[in-house]
């Protein structure tokens, strides 16, 4: 252990074998190293509901006389926290917030329970380069929508069962998407809770709510300056610790 100055300009205790520094974003092609982990997910959460094609039945025709009357419907607006007019929101239904539920719980997982340098991920975006992985956050998310009527939320509910209760490829439960935007990291969903927020002054206006509650989990990480112990991984290796 030896006491350095760090490149922030702060002294710091480090280790024998230092992290290598942090790489700005400018250096890197594309669009990589410019969104924070939350947003990243919270974009990867929009995507999924972006894509959903909802099927509205009238319940009651259905019930009492057997008849199936459907209608088909998308999100017309998915908002990254709440939007900063409400009367833009209450204009446009169906449409759907991203917020955050509860405080992210930031945690770090492993041998050691310390930051640990992603071998297959050496020389992967720039040269010299690998990344870091820092922690491994829980994220509690919100996803409230706003409906017409019950007709079409009872669609929407169906259709977050539907998407988070299986991944559409596999038996696996939950839903993961790989974040092109965040270093190609995997971003795990899954549906926790579904509630009815209803009250008078919104039935009055026609306006169903629904809430929905998403458990996401990410690796947190940085790129930076890859010890030249590290070399980049060979076609058709696999690196140890790589196989979630």
């Amino acid at each position: 252990m030896r006491i350095t100055t760090s490149p922030d300009g702060l002294q710091t205790p480090t280790q024998d074998r230092p992290w290598g520094t942090p790489v700005q974003p400018s250096l890197v092609a594309g669009v990589q190293g410019y969104l924070d982990d939350y947003t990243a997910v919270q974009w990867g959460l929009a995507q999924v509901l972006g894509s959903l094609t909802m099927r509205t039945v009238d319940a009651r025709a259905l019930v009492e006389s057997g008849q199936v009357r459907v209608a088909e419907l998308r999100f017309h607006r998915v908002y990254l926290d709440h939007p900063d007019d409400e009367d833009e929101r209450a204009q446009v239904t169906p449409s759907c917030t991203i917020s955050e539920a509860m405080p992210t719980q930031y945690d770090l997982q492993g041998p050691g329970s310390g930051q640990r340098l992603l071998e297959s991920t050496v020389d992967q975006w720039a040269p010299g380069t690998v990344l870091a992985r820092l922690w491994e956050p829980t994220y509690s998310l919100a996803v409230t929508c706003w409906l017409a009527n019950k007709d079409d939320r009872a669609a929407v509910r169906k259709a977050l069962v539907e998407a988070f209760g299986v991944e559409p490829l596999d038996p696996r439960s939950g839903r993961r998407l790989v974040l092109p935007w965040y270093w190609d990291q995997t971003a795990r969903y899954d549906l926790t809770r579904i509630s009815y927020p209803d009250s008078s002054d919104l039935a009055t206006r026609g306006t169903w709510p629904l809430v929905a509650e998403v458990t996401a989990t990410t690796t947190a990480v940085q790129l930076v300056q890859s010890p030249g112990y590290l070399v980049p991984p060979q076609p058709g290796l696999l690196v140890a610790g790589d196989l979630t």
